[in-house]
């Protein structure tokens, strides 16, 4: 469902990644954008969620399951560009192929 979303309709937790490249943003502040966005999704669900059901991500909805995600892997790359001042997208794209993160 999630995959859908960006392979048609180029969006990504309801972030258009079409508008978002044309903005001329690093890719760290690209990253930026994607972990602000999941941490907002997934605090607001959590919000809305009964409280038992906070701890078994097996009964997430989707969407909160993939902001998570989201939120935890851009913060995970964010770290690691804390390392470079001027890490390139492509560099970025090596560190995650060559899973040196």
């Amino acid at each position: 469902m999630v995959w859908l979303g960006s392979d048609i309709y180029h969006t990504w937790l309801d972030v258009d990644l079409h508008k978002l490249s044309l903005q001329g943003k690093s890719s760290k502040e690209t990253l930026e954008v994607f972990a602000e966005t999941a941490k907002f999704i997934s605090e607001d669900s959590r919000k809305k969620q009964v409280v038992r059901l906070r701890d078994i991500p097996s009964k997430w909805p989707v969407a909160e399951l993939a902001a998570n995600s989201m939120y935890r892997i851009s913060q995970t790359l964010l770290l690691n560009c804390e390392g470079s001042v001027n890490q390139t997208g492509e560099k970025l794209f090596e560190a995650l192929n060559c899973h040196d993160i």
